[in-house]
């Protein structure tokens, strides 16, 4: 209907400046204000001509002005939804591949043998146990001097904290959403990282005291965002007895 009714103005004014261009010389004396035209015959046509010009100029087009911009919001409008699912279902498919990486079996080791770690020094002896101040600090311990000579089995321990490097930099430049991902992981993003932190805090530190800030600097950005990140509570209703 809207195309219909573009055309019509088109075809109306188009027609009325090909009428005024043809017939100007009689139009002129329509148009003159007189009541009578050559001949001496009454001047009826010029209130009906008078009439749709005023309809033209002043509904016709303005309406056609009107139309057109609706029509550019519409088009406006689809093409921002069409943008807005493209995105979706490109997100869609990088958050399957996380967490499908996540699953894999090489990070669920690397998970597993963080909490062996743990449960190690859970069950050290009361005196031994005191040579630590955590389980952060005996998971340092572990990976920089008992692993010191097998660069190997170490990196099956930290290839977490890699895969929280990358996808800290995803979301440092906004190629995901960062409430995506910890609604999906953020808990274990922060349980893993407050385990690891002490051999963050120990690999970050040069030999001369100074502090290497871009050593695990988007898995640190990753993991202070998650701490921010307050994921709301779905409900819902009890199921009936």
């Amino acid at each position: 209907m809207g195309l219909s009714f573009l055309t019509l103005c088109v075809v109306l004014v188009v027609g009325g400046a090909w009428v005024m261009a043809a017939f100007s010389p009689a139009l002129s004396h329509i148009f003159d204000g007189g009541d009578t035209i050559p001949g001496g015959r009454p001047n009826y046509l010029r209130n009906v001509l008078e009439i749709l010009s005023f309809f033209a100029t002043g509904v016709l087009l303005p309406g056609a002005a009107i139309w057109a911009g609706i029509f550019a919001r519409r088009q406006a409008d689809e093409a921002r939804k069409s943008r807005e699912t493209a995105e979706n279902i490109r997100l869609s498919e990088v958050y399957m591949e996380i967490v499908e990486r996540w699953n894999s079996r090489r990070l669920f080791e690397a998970r597993k043998l963080i909490f062996e770690l743990v449960d190690q020094y859970k069950a050290l002896e009361p005196e031994k146990k005191a040579l630590y101040e955590a389980p952060q600090h005996y998971i340092r311990h572990c990976l920089l001097t008992v692993m010191a000579d097998d660069r190997g089995k170490r990196a099956k321990y930290i290839i977490l904290l890699q895969f929280f490097e990358d996808l800290g930099l995803l979301c440092y430049k906004n190629y995901i959403r960062e409430d995506d991902i910890f609604d999906f992981i953020g808990s274990p993003i922060i349980t893993q990282m407050e385990y690891l932190q002490e051999y963050i805090r120990a690999v970050r530190t040069a030999p001369d005291g100074r502090i290497v800030k871009s050593r695990y600097a988007n898995a640190i950005y990753l993991y202070k965002a998650a701490k921010k990140f307050r994921p709301a509570l779905h409900e819902e209703e009890m199921w009936p007895s």
